[in-house]
């Protein structure tokens, strides 16, 4: 789960836009060009549900989609070369910076990428080189490439990592987006075959090199410290990890793409019509219903009777003023009271006259200390 520019997606983005119509600016895609519209406008069957919404609500829409297939397997020597050229400076007693020049050669094409790292004899953490380049070189690519190259090798901390090559095919896709509240899922049901010419390859290729070059600190590299924990012991489960790795970028550097197109408005010949059933779960009356109505009735009377019997209470305190020397709200004296009793035949002498009049009974404390009792005042 990740997110970002304020949407939620699970595990990848697929290259997929958000097509909700969140109800505030703060949520949706923003953009360095602009604010990313949303482009799907509901038609709610019925006028009076029209913005209805709810604790919950779930929905898939068929979206189209960007990914890539990626297999890392270590380099074939016979067809390509990884070389690394190093120049050491030494800063002070316990610290050597090094340049390097890490030269890829795949299938004749060449690229090379330059690398600055530290060496330290302070041994802080996992220090280690992890150089990445991207072949051919994405500036130079031709129109008639499918697929491109990504070399890496690890060294010192990350010598665990033989000189490896990621074949990265991208390709359009089909794929079923699930909206559940503020996550966004997004599984792949159709793929076409990637071709030649295909425009987003160069762009892609930048992406990855970009994020390869920043991923090197000058001690440690964060791809490094991901395999160290979760696969060094095992080359498959390495494999595994880099080739999702690298397609997650593919999907994600394709969606910031299409966010880039799209933050100016999207042309009319990108969109298409699309229907189904959005499932919310909600409690309490429809939005914009006459139920309203009848509450704020319910409500108003309840209020008017609260007032009125406070009204009635008070009134009847100043014309009928109770004995001060007992307090019916203070339950020491109320449990002093149910102690002593005394007051039964009181109370069945006012029943048998078929009358429950007991609420008229006055009573008073008297006496000081722990000698109170309670008597009737007639």
């Amino acid at each position: 789960m990740f997110s970002f520019n304020g949407v939620s997606y699970n595990q990848s983005t697929g290259d997929t836009l958000d097509h909700r119509n969140p109800p505030g600016s703060a949520v949706g895609l923003e953009f360095s060009g602009g604010r990313v519209p949303v482009n799907t406008n509901p038609d709610w069957p019925n006028r009076r549900d029209t913005g209805t919404r709810g604790i919950a609500q779930n929905y898939t829409v068929t979206q189209q989609g960007v990914t890539a297939d990626v297999s890392c397997q270590p380099i074939d020597r016979s067809q390509n070369s990884f070389t690394l050229n190093s120049t050491q400076t030494q800063i002070g007693p316990n610290i050597t910076f090094i340049a390097s020049d890490v030269i890829a050669n795949c299938s004749g094409n060449t690229n090379a990428q330059p690398y600055f790292t530290v060496s330290s004899q302070y041994n802080v953490g996992i220090e280690g080189f992890l150089p990445v380049v991207v072949c051919p070189n994405p500036n130079l690519m031709t129109s008639d490439l499918y697929k491109f190259d990504v070399f890496m090798s690890g060294l010192g901390g990350y010598s665990f990592l033989p000189t490896t090559v990621c074949e990265v095919v991208p390709y359009l896709t089909t794929v079923n987006v699930t909206y559940n509240g503020g996550i966004i899922s997004v599984d792949r049901i159709d793929a076409s075959t990637s071709s030649p010419n295909f425009p987003l390859l160069p762009y892609i290729a930048t992406v990855m090199a970009y994020q390869a070059t920043t991923n090197q600190a000058m001690t440690t590299n964060p791809i490094g410290n991901f395999l160290t924990a979760y696969g060094a012991n095992n080359i498959s489960v390495m494999y595994s990890e880099l080739e999702d790795y690298w397609r997650g970028i593919a999907e994600f550097a394709s969606t910031q793409l299409r966010s880039g197109y799209s933050a100016l408005g999207v042309p009319s010949d990108m969109t298409r019509p699309t229907n189904g059933t959005m499932y919310i779960m909600t409690y309490g009356w429809r939005s914009k219903a006459y139920t309203y109505i009848l509450l704020l009735v319910v409500i108003t009377v309840i209020w008017g009777a609260t007032v009125l019997a406070a009204g009635f209470s008070l009134i009847q305190e100043k014309i009928h003023a109770s004995d001060p020397s007992f307090d019916f709200s203070d339950p020491i004296q109320l449990a002093i009271v149910a102690y002593r009793g005394g007051y039964e035949s009181r109370i069945q002498g006012d029943e048998k006259k078929g009358v429950y009049i007991s609420e008229d009974t006055t009573v008073r404390f008297e006496g000081e200390g722990n000698d109170k009792r309670l008597v009737t005042v007639i």
